[in-house]
């Protein structure tokens, strides 16, 4: 999260809602998206006194990188949030287009905190019409992935993929076991 400075409104009474510069970024976590703890607001600083981040993540060879002091932290640039779950899970997406291209997935199967579930982890997926129903040739028993961690896993009902669905109004409802879904995307060309 990027962090502001206010600007008072007789400083810039033109825009009076408006944030002022930005002056660190900041790690924010929520497990649902609706509550959001700020945990390093907590500790005390480093031995270097540095307590937050104080710039943009640099992107360096697909790594958001932050200089934390005199330490370098980083991660995948495509892996900074996930749907996940430790037993059965499900969900859906949005309703959306289908596009031209198929669909990809970045997923981890198992999740990096599940890597003793090789022989239980698991994402199903079932591609649902405008009404909710499952569209034919496109039933989650068709769509298994199990063992894989990549961003780019081609999503496959059989030998189909969505491409035979361009242009339809689609959702895709997910079904999982020990495993990270990171992103839903079409396919590069």
């Amino acid at each position: 999260m990027l962090n502001y400075a206010a600007i008072p409104d007789p400083v810039n009474p033109k825009f009076p809602d408006k944030h002022g510069p930005q002056i660190d970024t900041e790690w924010w976590f929520s497990r649902e998206g609706l509550k959001w703890s700020r945990p390093f607001r907590d500790l005390d600083a480093t031995p270097d006194g540095v307590r937050i981040i104080s710039h943009n993540p640099m992107i360096i060879g697909g790594k958001l990188l932050f200089n934390f002091g005199n330490r370098l932290f980083g991660l995948p640039e495509d892996r900074i949030t996930y749907a996940a779950a430790r037993a059965n899970a499900e969900f859906s997406t949005v309703e959306f287009t289908a596009p031209a291209r198929p669909l990809t997935l970045n997923a981890a199967i198992p999740s990096p905190d599940r890597l003793h579930a090789t022989n239980q982890c698991y994402v199903m997926v079932a591609a649902l019409d405008e009404q909710g129903s499952v569209v034919a040739g496109f039933e989650r028993e068709r769509c298994i992935l199990r063992n894989v961690d990549a961003m780019d896993l081609p999503l496959h009902w059989g030998d189909k993929d969505t491409q035979s669905l361009a242009g339809k109004k689609l959702r895709l409802r997910f079904f999982l076991r020990a495993a990270r879904i990171y992103s839903v995307r079409e396919a590069a060309r």
